[in-house]
């Protein structure tokens, strides 16, 4: 059972894969908002950048800052402290892992 409550706030990693073979990581500063029991994920959202995006190709860093307060549901493992591995196209929407707006809404939408 998680024993953690709504609204706490931990860090999330993520890495990305580049097509040189070489992985880029980015943490975010997470507000954790529910937590959907049936698929074991937690939704949050991403309220800050932690991680310094230095040396990492500006093509890729912008799409990595612009996801500060996107939502994102994110495995249990996740909010645990395991990296999640994601597929570059995330960054920019393909597939659809980010959200600008909480994506519960477009459930509740008939």
């Amino acid at each position: 059972m998680e024993s953690r409550t709504y609204g706490d706030r931990s860090s999330v990693h993520f890495a990305w894969k580049q097509p040189d073979g070489r992985w880029i990581r980015a943490s975010f500063l997470t507000e954790w908002v529910a937590y959907d029991s049936i698929r074991d994920r937690w939704l949050g959202i991403l309220r800050e950048l932690v991680s310094p995006l230095d040396d990492i190709p500006m093509p890729i860093a912008n799409p990595i800052r612009a996801l500060t307060h996107s939502w994102v549901y994110v495995p249990a493992e996740g909010r645990n402290g395991m990296t999640l591995p994601l597929k570059l196209d995330t960054l920019h929407g393909k597939p659809r892992f980010f959200h600008k707006d909480d994506p519960r809404l477009k459930l509740a939408v008939p």
